[in-house]
């Protein structure tokens, strides 16, 4: 009798197991970074702004990318900034990130449909 498993078979599947969780992993932290960005956008629409636009923009935009790189890393240009508020300003609803978030990643998203007003 051969108690021995399949090491073939069992190396597969914990392969398998090991890709799954990879992949949801994936999917929780960009739908988790969507949601991220679309709450810095719209708190610099509502908190901070007020509807203002132009070189009051512009300088908030370029001060908090400032700091969130110090504090934070690569990742905070005032580019990226200006892609998180108009994110919000093309979402305003929190329903549709939650829609889109789950089904594209956060650079299509911004990359494929953005031009930033206050970048410009």
């Amino acid at each position: 009798m051969n108690l021995q498993p399949d090491r073939g078979l069992l190396f597969q599947e914990v392969r398998e197991l090991v890709s799954s969780v990879k992949q949801n992993a994936t999917v929780a932290v960009s739908a988790t970074l969507t949601q991220l960005y679309w709450q810095i956008g719209q708190r610099i629409h509502q908190e901070v702004l007020g509807g203002e636009r132009a070189e009051y923009c512009k300088q908030i935009i370029s001060i908090l990318a400032k700091e969130l790189t110090l504090k934070f890393g690569r990742g905070w240009s005032s580019r990226n900034v200006a892609y998180m508020l108009q994110f919000y300003e093309t979402f305003p609803q929190l329903e549709i990130v939650h829609t889109l978030s789950g089904e594209l990643p956060w650079a299509t998203h911004y990359s494929a449909s953005f031009t930033p007003k206050c970048a410009e």
